[in-house]
């Protein structure tokens, strides 16, 4: 049976069971295949993949900043960093699957590196200096990237520059939060064109960088500093950890609350 005569349904069990690189080198062979494999319900059967870990260390024997990825046969191995020229006059700023973003304060540019293919590109000059940056990537939705970088404060909202890997320029937008930026938490997830920032006491602030909007989410309880938000599966999560229990919700908009407990869990138990 050829491949075009494929329904979708007998085509996505056959595209769950690849490896994640084909799954992604497939999304090339036509506009249908594209489709299908950037589906949600295509994303919700595949498993949850651990595709690098970047490592800052001060001690005597890491002095380097380092990038750890998992190679075919699944076993975690160091990527070595050397391709990249800038790299002892630049600082890692960010990393978003498998991309690392670098910033050069003595030459003001930007630098995106990607581990993987060993390949980098300096970035056209930012016009504003950046309070905070941050690189947003989501592999599953599009291999285009966005540099955000927040260039001032406003009551409850902010100016910020983008950087789209798409057009190639730098463009400036203001945003309204609707929480002070006080309230906001260094901690921050990228998924399917949204910004989801964690904020005291109970928010989330989630910034739609396409549309430049904002929406605000409640917390099932108030955030500390293990707090954090992810996806899994294509919905939603926030980890919890209070003590020694650690509590795992799951966006659930069927539900008037939005949230459903999905895990409860002893932290001593696991370690």
């Amino acid at each position: 049976m050829k491949a075009c005569n494929l329904t979708d349904d007998l085509l996505v069990e056959i595209l769950v069971r690849l490896p994640f690189k084909s799954l992604c080198r497939f999304k090339c062979v036509s506009k249908s295949w594209c489709r299908v494999i950037s589906d949600n319900f295509l994303r919700q059967r595949l498993p949850p993949i651990v595709t690098g870990l970047f490592l800052r260390s001060e001690s005597a024997q890491f002095k380097k900043a380092r990038y750890a990825y998992t190679s075919s046969n699944g076993t975690v191995q160091d990527c070595n960093l050397n391709f990249f020229p800038f790299g002892e006059k630049s600082t890692v700023v960010h990393g978003a699957n498998g991309l690392l973003l670098y910033f050069s304060s003595a030459l003001r540019t930007y630098y995106v590196v990607n581990t993987g293919m060993k390949l980098w590109v300096s970035l056209p000059k930012a016009q504003k200096a950046a309070q905070l940056s941050m690189l947003a990537f989501d592999p599953y939705s599009s291999t285009d990237y966005r540099v955000v970088c927040f260039t001032a404060w406003r009551a409850q909202g902010a100016e910020l520059e983008i950087y789209s890997s798409e057009t190639g320029k730098w463009d400036q937008h203001e945003v309204k939060f609707g929480v002070e930026p006080d309230a906001l938490s260094s901690r921050m997830h990228y998924f399917n064109s949204l910004l989801y920032i964690i904020a005291n006491p109970n928010m989330i602030v989630a910034v739609n960088l396409k549309k430049i909007s904002c929406n605000l989410i409640r917390l099932p309880e108030k955030i500390n500093s293990l707090s954090h938000v992810g996806h899994c599966q294509g919905r939603l999560h926030y980890a919890h950890i209070d003590g020694n229990k650690l509590k795992i919700w799951m966006i659930n908009y069927l539900n008037r609350s939005g949230w459903e407990l999905k895990h409860e869990i002893n932290s001593r138990e696991i370690i």
